[in-house]
């Protein structure tokens, strides 16, 4: 890890974020869900659960089921669930999706990955960032810019074009030499299609190219295109709330 000027930090966090601030701040859901203590331990006790934790190898588990079923109340505790299961140094993002404002399948896939980037490069609030995204962002800067007023301003070359959803992933596999990372995607049917795919398409590359593993945990209602990718499936009854 590096730890970056005030300057550097706030020019490279914008290229990750510049469209996506807003956007992720409502979806990251910190203050709209507030489960009741303890709700879904079972879940953390199940063996399907437990499987996808201890694996040493990068691998999906999606939890399936219909509306209203408890899914979204589960992802909201899954720093929790995972705790003593994973390395202490993972990183974990959860990413809630939800239909409106603004709307999920009018939403770029590449910004939802380099939101997903942004949570996992600057884990320590900006203190400090991955070398991969530094590394990759000087490589890309190609124009100046004047930062700041009057006698305070400064020169900077910077990237013309933040990073593709590709790009995103290479500084991710970067990352995965660090330390392991857990992402949890809560209502992924509720992208477009093809938005969905791009990002599943994304993850799943991750996965596969990681140094370190790299869990992904995926809630949503049991579309075929969404199941066919996980390694691990957990169905959930919307009466009872247990595996089938």
């Amino acid at each position: 890890m590096m730890d970056p000027t005030p300057l550097s930090f706030r020019t490279v966090f914008d290229w990750l974020t510049a469209d996506s601030r807003t956007y992720g701040k409502l979806l990251e859901g910190e203050n709209k869900w507030k489960p009741v203590p303890c709700s879904g331990d079972w879940f953390s006790k199940h063996s399907k659960f437990i499987d996808w934790a201890v694996s040493e190898e990068s691998c999906i588990l999606g939890i399936y089921g219909p509306p209203n079923c408890g899914k979204t109340s589960l992802a909201t505790r899954v720093s929790d669930f995972c705790k003593g299961k994973l390395s202490k140094d993972a990183t974990i993002v959860t990413f809630f999706f939800i239909t409106t404002p603004p709307k999920v399948a009018e939403t770029e896939a590449g910004n939802i990955i380099r939101y997903l980037l942004s949570k996992v490069a600057f884990p320590e609030h900006g203190t400090a960032y991955s070398e991969s995204v530094t590394a990759e962002y000087d490589r890309k800067c190609d124009q100046l810019v004047t930062i700041g007023e009057g006698h305070d301003t400064t020169t900077e070359r910077v990237p013309s074009e933040r990073p593709t959803w590709e790009e995103c992933i290479d500084m991710l596999v970067g990352i995965s030499k660090e330390r392991p990372m857990v992402f949890a995607l809560d209502g992924l049917n509720e992208c477009a299609e093809q938005t969905r795919k791009i990002v599943m398409e994304a993850l799943e590359s991750l996965s596969k190219r990681s140094d370190k593993p790299v869990k992904i945990m995926v809630f949503s209602q049991p579309e075929d295109d969404i199941v066919s990718i996980s390694h691990f499936v957990f169905r959930i009854r919307s009466t009872d709330y247990e595996s089938l």
